[in-house]
């Protein structure tokens, strides 16, 4: 998960280096997946105080 706040970055992080760990995980895991987060709180310190991304970190803790 990351955000894109404003131009293609979270406020501290581009994306596409949020990116990048899909390259390095690629043929280690069975599935990988990613999720982008939009707007004025989809910053890197906003993200973890969002309840959206806790309902993902949840469902894929609980569900997985």
């Amino acid at each position: 998960m990351f955000g894109d706040h404003h131009d293609h970055q979270d406020g501290k992080v581009l994306n596409a280096s949020s990116q990048s760990l899909g390259y390095l995980l690629r043929g280690r895991l069975a599935s990988y997946h990613t999720h982008t987060f939009y707007g004025k709180h989809a910053t890197h310190s906003g993200l973890r105080k969002s309840w959206k991304v806790a309902d993902m970190v949840d469902h894929y803790l609980f569900n997985s």
